[in-house]
């Protein structure tokens, strides 16, 4: 067999399943029978818990998430509030000593 023959075979393949599949996508016992698989009455039940588990789920990972920033910045926070009092301490021990070299200096 030549390359130009297979190559032929090939392409008439590829057409002939390519136009099976568009008819079967077409075909439209699909729209017959899609409400007879989709009726059962337990798939409510089953996919209103699932909305409610996973909403409460993915709201308290949400909430998590917020609330462990919020931890993050105070702790942040604390951290400068108390070095902002240690220098604010130290200057006036810095100020007290001065004042002191003074008086003693004065005398």
């Amino acid at each position: 067999m030549s390359v130009c023959r297979v190559s032929y075979v090939i392409i008439q393949c590829v057409y002939r399943v390519r136009g099976l599949l568009l008819y079967m996508s077409l075909y439209p016992l699909y729209s017959v029978f899609q409400p007879m698989m989709n009726y059962n009455p337990w798939m409510l039940l089953y996919f209103i818990s699932f909305l409610l588990i996973v909403a409460f789920f993915v709201l308290n990972m949400f909430v998590g998430v917020v609330v462990e920033n919020f931890h993050k910045c105070r702790r942040h926070q604390e951290a400068e509030e108390a070095k902002r009092r240690e220098e604010k301490r130290l200057k006036r021990m810095e100020k007290k000593r001065r004042s002191k070299e003074k008086e003693l200096a004065g005398r």
